[in-house]
């Protein structure tokens, strides 16, 4: 007998240590972001930016590596995930910074973008779409509701400012725990119910295999309360310009 659809069903809602746990691995992966993004200078390889991170992460108490991905130029942009690497960091190129740690065996998953100096208006515009499109994904989240109409939600605000074109027809958020990447997902047209005291990561992210400066992600952990959302991953919930 198959029992990993139980499994996976028990594992969707987590215990108040279980979310304990979460909320500490998410607030050390933001706290190494926010110590390494003012350091973030162009001819800076991504490894450094990266080094920055984890030495933040691990004084703070996590445990080993979740996942770090650091994407600083369009070439690296062909891969979801992948990085750090020698490239230098650019001058007017958004860097995409998708990591977390693992705190006591239960893991972060949080995107941001930065970039040295302003960005192109076009990109710029892409990524303020992006937020909005995850800030209301994240309103429509509550008991009850249903996961693909959150992802709905997101993808109206994408159409509607013309970017439909970007979407992937993939998910666009996960549940987390002991792994990164844990069920229910946020997909179109799925009927599961969302229950209080799950987590997720809710990231409505771009891709064009024409033009690969289009990978462009925002993503935030939440957790599901009685009447909506707790933002375990507050702060930077913007592009990050650095001097």
């Amino acid at each position: 007998v198959d029992f990993a659809p139980s499994l996976w069903r028990l594992r969707s809602v987590k215990s108040e240590p279980e979310i304990e746990r979460l909320r500490e691995a998410a607030r050390i992966t933001m706290e190494g972001y926010r110590t390494a993004f003012p350091l973030m200078a162009e001819g800076m390889t991504e490894k450094q930016l990266a080094s920055i991170i984890y030495a933040k992460w691990f004084e703070l108490g996590a445990d080993h590596i979740a996942l770090l991905s650091i994407i600083s130029s369009p070439p690296g942009n062909r891969y979801a995930h992948v990085g750090p690497s020698e490239c230098p960091i650019p001058r007017g190129e958004i860097v995409n910074i998708d990591g977390g740690c693992v705190f006591k065996g239960y893991c972060a998953d949080i995107y941001r973008l930065a970039c040295v100096g302003p960005p192109p208006d076009d990109q710029r515009r892409l990524v303020d779409c992006i937020i909005e499109a995850k800030r209301e994904m994240i309103a429509q989240i509550r008991p009850g509701a249903p996961c693909g109409h959150v992802y709905e939600a997101g993808e109206r605000v994408m159409r509607s400012a013309g970017y439909g074109h970007l979407i992937p027809d993939i998910t666009w958020g996960h549940s987390v725990g002991l792994d990164v990447h844990e069920l229910p997902t946020i997909t179109k047209g799925s009927e599961e119910l969302i229950k209080k005291n799950m987590v997720f990561c809710v990231e409505p992210w771009t891709l064009d295999y024409s033009d690969w400066s289009q990978l462009r992600n925002f993503e935030d952990m939440i957790r599901v309360t009685a009447d909506g959302t707790e933002l375990l991953s507050p702060g930077l919930d913007d592009l990050y310009v650095c001097p």
